[in-house]
């Protein structure tokens, strides 16, 4: 028997199954990241999460048991599940079950970032499979505004799916047309019109702008046609893959060697090389590691003033006051916080996410600044004052002059607008030849 939703067909009966190394996934797959982006209140409670619930409701009378295995690994494992007899657009449909976002510190996010990123990046890029993303709030917890951490993942997740901004003639569309939020629990709700009231306050303030932009948003309340509607609203909005703002894929490499006769062999350097990019090379951070650097750098800057205020007090207070030991005991707490942190800044710029030689994709951001930002303490410019290049051959006095541009520091005094600053890369991409 056909069971049709939409888009969405079921022919006959429905198995879940993991897509071992054994078993590859099908290239024309309907590739669905599951809940990549969840806080840990909903990944780790006592109760079902959304999102096991979700995969689960597809095959209720399967015992799968994905809440447990999840938790299990949670920071570690992606598993991508083959949902046999379901087929979305005439299509095979794969969920990519991820981690969670866990707790407030940067380097866990990047922890559970970058190895989505590169699955994502492990897969052919070939024009067959297409792709969509869910993101699971749950119904009957606060608003995302009135909690700091909730805030701060949903920022970050916008991040990875904001608009889109890149050099001039570069026509992009925004990557959060591909994402359905996904509304939980609402067959737990005990007030339903309290439950409607925080949908319509998150779909006009905290998804706003992601539903402008083409984001869905859909309700699940734990039945398996309410899962297959979320899927054939996605099929409704979801286009080929890869395209311009393919996901994980707003890199910029901009080679700034003073010889573009050269630069391919610093390109491929810079591509097989697990260290620092070779001299002469500039790299752009993607928005989601400049997000995390600096939500740690606000963490640092807020414990070192507490440590001004601690100073402070010290010094108001007379030798013999009983509150110089509570002072003291506060400081030695901060000092604590702050070297944690510090090292989990030192820990973030060590990350080096697989470059992309490509002046587009989802997500980019050109700096106002012509200086790489967030993957190193320092930037990375051309050669050093003084030291020549090697067979110094420059194609013209344009080329020369935008390179040369591009690598110098910036005052802030001399900061260029950000039309200026996009005409500009765009400028150096085509003299490089990178320019499409």
């Amino acid at each position: 028997m056909i069971t049709r939703y939409g888009e969405l067909t079921v022919e006959g009966l429905v198995n879940i199954v993991p897509c071992t190394p054994g078993l590859p996934m099908r290239l024309d797959a309907f590739f669905v990241v599951v809940n990549a982006y969840l806080r840990s209140n909903s990944l780790l409670g006592p109760s079902r999460s959304g999102k096991s619930a979700f995969i689960e409701s597809f095959c209720p009378n399967q015992n799968l048991a994905i809440s447990t295995d999840v938790v299990a690994s949670a920071t570690q494992v992606i598993t991508p599940y083959s949902i046999g007899s379901v087929f979305l657009n005439k299509r095979p449909l794969v969920l990519i079950d991820t981690p969670g976002l866990v707790g407030d510190r940067a380097v866990d996010w990047a922890r559970v970032i970058l190895p989505v990123y590169d699955f994502m990046r492990s897969l052919p890029p070939v024009p067959l499979h297409r792709l969509s993303i869910f993101y699971f709030d749950r119904i009957t917890d606060n608003q995302v505004s009135d909690s700091g951490s909730r805030y701060n993942i949903l920022q970050l997740f916008k991040t990875l799916v904001g608009t889109t901004t890149g050099p001039r003639n570069v026509s992009l569309r925004p990557a959060a047309s591909e994402v359905t939020i996904v509304t939980t629990m609402w067959n737990t709700a005990q007030d339903e019109h309290q439950s409607v009231n925080r949908y319509q306050h998150l779909r006009k303030h905290d998804y706003k702008d992601l539903v402008k932009q083409g984001a869905n948003m859909v309700q699940f309340d734990g039945s398996t046609r309410s899962a297959f509607e979320a899927f054939r609203r996605s099929a409704d909005i979801s286009s080929a893959f890869p395209e311009p703002h393919a996901w994980f894929n707003p890199e910029i490499l901009r080679t700034l060697d003073p010889n573009p006769h050269r630069a391919s062999g610093s390109i491929q350097r810079a591509l097989v090389s697990p260290q620092r990019p070779p001299r002469g090379t500039l790299v752009q951070a993607p928005p989601y590691v400049r997000f995390l650097h600096e939500h740690e750098s606000q963490k640092v800057a807020a414990l070192k003033s507490h440590l001004g205020s601690i100073d402070l007090s010290l010094q108001a207070v007379s030798p013999g006051d009983a509150r110089t030991s509570q002072f003291l005991k506060y400081r030695k707490h901060i000092e604590a916080l702050l070297k944690i942190s510090m090292g989990e800044i030192a820990k973030l710029e060590s990350v080096h996410p697989t470059l992309t030689i490509s002046p587009q994709g989802f997500g980019i951001e050109i700096s106002s600044e012509a200086e790489s930002w967030g993957l190193h303490n320092t930037p990375i410019r051309g050669l050093p004052i003084g030291e020549k290049p090697e067979d110094p051959v420059i194609g013209n006095a344009n080329e020369s002059r935008l390179i040369q541009q591009s690598a110098a520091p910036i005052s802030g005094e001399t900061k260029k607008s950000g039309v200026q600053e996009r005409r500009l890369v765009s400028n150096v991409f085509k003299a490089l030849k990178f320019h499409k």
